[in-house]
């Protein structure tokens, strides 16, 4: 497994090859990702820690998908749902290192057709770190079939390093969020307002639901995404319409995390920017299908800083 480190002034990052996994993100050497202590955990983990999960994250219902094609069976590896593309997940493929400079890394990826999507698809990601500490990710997928997309990272963040999140003030720019039935599948689009889901001004993320949320947020255009404590603030901003806020309720791991952590609940955040989940059985719901004439871009850029 190789590791390939981009930096820029105070600012750094390290990427792995498996999974075009982001491993660490510093400043000042304060490293706020999320990590396995033995590189090797990531071959087999099922936690997607710093993926770079395709072609599609989050969930679609009941693992089954229609278009004009038919019907395209999935696999059921969440509940009877499917979640992150399954056996078929770019982060759990090697991917090749194409281009390095001192503060940027692209990295590309040939996924065969299988597992219920359709096609062969190139895939590129570019990590890149200016000077001022934002880390953009930006995406491309080529495909030779209709398939739907919806890539993402997967990085669990922790603005202290270790321990609990839920002590963070979380800003998120969303006057909507997606309600979820027991699956977390969606079942409306609802508003934000009067509900546990407003973070439109800075809220203590454990003031409501026990900091407990893996749900998506529709994002204004523009909008900056904020968690920050007294020392660290990290910002994301996106090109796509929704993020997933997931606080790592259901993380357990039996391995180690860095500085042998323990990776227990809310030891960590992920902000997945995406299209809305499950947007393949619902044409309303914003999405994106490559094919040969298609082809998938988009960008996410986070920003950390030191007060």
């Amino acid at each position: 497994m190789k590791s390939i480190r981009i930096e820029n002034g105070r600012y750094s990052a390290l990427i792995l090859d498996q999974g075009a996994i982001l491993y660490s993100y510093c400043v000042d050497g304060h490293d706020v990702v999320l990590g396995f202590e033995n590189l090797e955990d990531n071959i087999a983990s099922t936690s997607f820690f710093g993926q770079v999960v395709g072609p599609f994250a989050n969930r679609i219902k009941d693992a089954v998908y229609r278009d004009e094609e038919g019907e395209h069976v999935l696999e059921k590896n969440n509940g009877k749902n499917h979640l992150h593309s399954g056996t078929r997940n770019y982060g759990f493929q090697k991917w090749e290192v194409e281009e390095k400079t001192p503060c940027s890394v692209t990295l590309s990826l040939f996924s065969p057709e299988g597992y219920g999507f359709p096609g062969d698809q190139k895939v590129r990601v570019r990590y890149s770190l200016s000077e001022d500490g934002r880390l953009k990710l930006e995406y491309r997928v080529e495909g030779e079939k209709k398939c739907p997309v919806n890539p993402t990272n997967h990085a669990f963040f922790s603005l202290r390093g270790k321990g609990d999140v839920r002590d963070s003030l979380v800003t998120i720019p969303a006057d909507e969020y997606l309600e979820v039935d027991e699956g977390l599948i969606p079942t409306s689009v609802r508003a934000v307002e009067g509900t546990d889901f407003d973070f439109r001004k800075p809220f203590v993320l454990g003031a409501r639901r026990n900091g407990d949320y893996d749900n998506c947020f529709v994002l204004k255009e523009g909008a900056v995404v904020r968690v920050e404590n007294d020392e660290y603030a990290l910002e994301m901003k996106t090109s796509l319409p929704s993020v997933q806020f997931y606080t790592s309720g259901h993380l357990n791991r039996k391995e180690k995390g860095k500085e042998g952590m323990d990776l227990v609940p809310y030891t960590g955040f992920c902000l997945e920017s995406e299209y809305y989940p499950d947007f393949p059985n619902r044409p309303e719901f914003p999405g994106f299908y490559v094919d040969k004439e298609r082809v998938y871009e988009s960008w996410t850029e986070y920003r950390l800083i030191k007060k």
